[in-house]
């Protein structure tokens, strides 16, 4: 509301509205959907789900079989571990590896048959009555 005061007279006219419409805007009209998700949609989420569960399991699939792949190849490619015969030996004191290797192969080089000793026992230290197992080349 706002007054009109009359100029020529200085008095005061009564109240007019200056808005025809109410100051508060107007509110949307809310619908209740029953069931709160439409069965379209619920449709699409389903083949959603079910297309990405194909893409998961043909992807763990190709994983397997890429990996079963990729084992074969890298195993031709190493060089394999020498063949253990069920010959040992039992290391004495002062023995080392070099030692060994000298005694269980003569004809062979020792460097070798010290990397093949080593392939089959391990690179740990000597120990007194410890048992090699000796390589096939060897006996």
């Amino acid at each position: 509301m706002a007054a009109v005061i009359d100029l020529s007279t200085a008095r005061q006219l009564g109240p007019v509205e200056i808005f025809d419409r109410p100051t508060t805007p107007a509110r949307p009209a809310l619908r209740l959907i029953e069931g709160g998700v439409s069965q379209r949609l619920d449709r699409r989420r389903r083949v959603y789900l079910r297309r990405r569960l194909v893409v998961l399991t043909v992807a763990v699939v190709l994983v397997v079989i890429l990996l079963q792949g990729f084992g074969t190849v890298v195993s031709a490619l190493l060089p394999s571990t020498p063949a253990a015969s069920t010959e040992t030996y039992t290391v004495g004191s002062g023995d080392t590896l070099w030692d060994v290797a000298g005694r269980v192969a003569p004809s062979t080089d020792r460097r070798a048959t010290v990397d093949s000793l080593v392939a089959l026992n391990g690179s740990a230290p000597l120990r007194v009555g410890q048992r090699l197992v000796l390589p096939a080349s060897a006996g």
